[in-house]
């Protein structure tokens, strides 16, 4: 019986394991969009879930500042011996025998004023744990800006590939008519070499252009914290000519959009906040602490007795006769007679009870300077994060600025590129003209060619160039990383 349900176990396991290899290897297998991509890489970089337990942490010490606003309660206990010569605890007597006793206590407090610094404390977690988001979204946003770059950069590798592919197919075409007009006698045999060393420079662009396309899968495979893998692919984006203009946006309006939403920037005002209620935290030292403090205690003692009493009336001799000193007198008087018995644990805790309240009052005098150096160093974090608030914003805006100036660059090469292919193209086709008339020789050719290959690929990564940062300019817009 054992062996069958340790035999289930095995298969059950490795069902499972199947089952999880399956799940992995569609998901490593799937098409990936822009926003899967953007979606899947948060999820699994490790620094947004260091982030987020952070920030966890932080709403923690939010919600225990306003706990610290409620009174404590404290309850002790303890259980002591002692054998020989002792003070009983609770009558205070010498005695010579082994003591059990017991002590138990409760107690609490609650400050009623420590110069606001509990209020200060709330505000200033709560605000921690606001930036403590804020880092979370920060981490985001550069994942999802990096992802973006990274999944541009394969769509132009894409298109690059596909060029070198037709160039490929131009030459081969050109030189299939070539080889015919050799066979005829039209053109001579050197033509016939030169095409076909430049067939081989094609495909070894297009070897080289699939090369650079692996590897631009692999770092954003590497950024999605997936494992390398060939399957691997984004969904394709058609993006033919575009309208390449200028941003219709000023950077100076683009920061100040972003200026309202971008988490960074929020998180340096807070943190200048945060400072500002530290500083008052500081300044909290200086004033005396009023706390209020009550408890009750009780306990038990094994040498502890009770006693009972009891009285009985007794004849004695009291004296004689002063006539008669040979008669004596007698009189009835009281006897008392103590007796002693156990003094039960739940008596003795019930009648030793005892409590107590006060309040406590701190005055702070002299403390070293503690309190004047803490709040120098509080102001002077403000400081720092003033400082750190400013070079923020100026590497935001220095970031719009530059963007914004590659964008009108970018178009502006767009544009000259775009001309520059349609004269070359002309041009080519001009020379293809002459060399297939043989009033033109294959050098002549080979280089037109050449020239309207190189400027079609410039053409081609000025066109993803200023895609690319028009979609940055987009996200400081507040826009979505997306393309439609």
């Amino acid at each position: 019986m054992i062996k069958r349900k340790f035999f289930s176990l095995i298969v059950l396991g490795v069902m499972v394991l199947e089952l999880y290899h399956y799940g992995h290897a569609q998901r490593v297998g799937e098409v990936f969009s822009l926003q899967q991509c953007i979606e899947y890489a948060i999820q699994n970089n490790l620094q947004v879930k260091q982030n987020a337990l952070q920030a966890l942490v932080a709403q923690n010490n939010a919600t225990q500042a306003k706990l610290n606003r409620l009174p404590n309660l404290n309850v002790g206990a303890s259980q002591n011996f002692s054998l020989g010569y002792a003070i009983d605890p609770f009558t205070n007597q010498f005695v010579d025998q082994q003591i059990s006793s017991n002590n138990f206590s409760i107690n609490s407090s609650i400050t009623l004023f420590n110069g606001f610094q509990v209020q200060n404390n709330i505000k200033r977690t709560t605000l921690d744990a606001q930036i403590a988001k804020l880092n979370v979204e920060q981490t985001k946003n550069d994942i999802a800006l990096n992802v973006a770059q990274l999944y541009v950069q394969i769509l132009l590798n894409k298109e690059l590939v596909e060029a070198a592919k037709q160039q490929v197919e131009i030459t081969k075409a050109q030189l299939e008519r070539t080889e015919k007009l050799f066979k005829v006698g039209a053109l001579p045999e050197i033509n016939v070499i030169e095409l076909k060393s430049q067939l081989a420079n094609n495909e070894l662009a297009v070897v080289t252009a699939e090369n650079q396309l692996t590897l631009s899968k692999v770092q954003l495979q590497q950024a999605l914290n997936l494992p390398i893998s060939e399957t691997f692919d984004i969904q394709n984006i058609e993006i033919g000519e575009i309208e390449a203009t200028p941003y219709p946006q000023s950077p100076a309006q683009i920061f100040q959009t972003a200026e309202t939403f971008l988490p960074n920037i929020k998180a340096a005002d807070l943190t200048i906040r945060s400072r500002d209620v530290s500083i008052a935290i500081a300044k909290g030292g200086r004033f005396p602490r009023l706390t209020l403090n009550a408890g009750s205690t009780t306990g038990y003692s094994s040498a502890r007795t009770l006693s009972e009493f009891s009285q009985t009336l007794v004849t004695q001799q009291i004296g004689f006769l002063t006539n008669n000193p040979s008669e004596t007198v007698s009189a009835v008087v009281p006897v008392t007679t103590r007796r002693t018995k156990d003094y039960p644990f739940s008596q003795q805790f019930y009648d030793n009870r005892s409590y107590f309240a006060g309040l406590s009052l701190n005055i702070p005098i002299f403390n070293a300077g503690q309190v004047r150096n803490n709040i120098k160093n509080a102001i002077v974090q403000k400081e720092i994060a003033e400082i750190q608030a400013k070079q923020i914003r100026l590497q935001v805006r220095q970031a719009i600025e530059q963007a914004h100036t590659e964008v009108r660059t970018a178009a502006n090469t767009y544009y000259a590129r775009k001309q520059q292919v349609q004269n070359l193209q002309a041009s080519f086709e001009v020379t293809e003209k002459r060399y297939n008339a043989g009033a033109a020789n294959v050098v002549d050719y080979n280089i037109a060619k050449l020239n309207l290959d190189r400027a079609k690929i410039d053409l081609i990564r000025a066109k993803y160039d200023y895609i690319l940062r028009k979609k940055i300019l987009d996200f400081y817009q507040g826009n979505s990383l997306e393309f439609k």
